[in-house]
């Protein structure tokens, strides 16, 4: 029931800031009237009412978006096309596809796996496996997760290697060529 309530609070406060947006978009006098009677520069008034609406349409999606690389970009086209949005690293398109509903089948190079691993700690599939960073003897190793014992061989084979550490054999992709271990280990 909170779900459906916050839900239902995010949407009622993103049309408020759509309307308010559209608003100072379609007439911005108004509003800059009001910013110039309290010291504000008038021509900030557009801005503000594209801020208010950019804000309104992603009010109800943000919490399904990734929690890490939340910085707002703005691409200019070389036609004068402008965009606004979040660049999303290309491992967490499909988590991010499957929170929409969307049924997409995302291809990720091995080097952008191994990169986004490395680089944010989250653990991302590779295959039937997981794969994580690991801390290993002041080292950060990339450690291949959910690897059955039969398939030592074959894993060692595709350019793993192996580390017995308090009794238990961990499989590790070698971080320098990571990429094309990672894709025979997915295909």
């Amino acid at each position: 029931m909170s779900m459906i309530a916050a839900l239902i609070g995010r949407i009622l406060l993103a049309v408020i800031f759509i309307v308010s947006g559209i608003g100072k978009i379609m007439d911005p006098a108004p509003a800059a009237g009001m910013m110039a009677s309290v010291g504000l520069p008038s021509n900030m008034a557009l801005g503000v009412g594209i801020f208010e609406l950019v804000a309104g349409l992603l009010l109800p999606v943000w919490d399904r978006l990734p929690d890490d690389h939340v910085q707002v970009w703005r691409l200019n086209t070389d036609d004068g096309q402008s965009f606004l949005g979040r660049i999303v690293p290309a491992p967490l398109v499909s988590k991010l596809a499957d929170a929409f509903g969307i049924n997409a089948a995302i291809t990720v190079s091995g080097d952008d796996t191994a990169k986004h691993v490395m680089t944010s700690g989250e653990i991302s599939s590779v295959g039937a496996y997981r794969l994580k960073r690991s801390l290993v003897a002041g080292q950060q190793r990339l450690e291949l997760l959910d690897w059955p014992h039969t398939r030592l061989a074959e894993l060692k084979a595709a350019g793993c290697f192996t580390d017995i550490i308090q009794h238990r054999t961990r499989m590790f992709v070698p971080v320098a060529n990571a990429a094309a271990v990672i894709e025979r280990i997915a295909a």
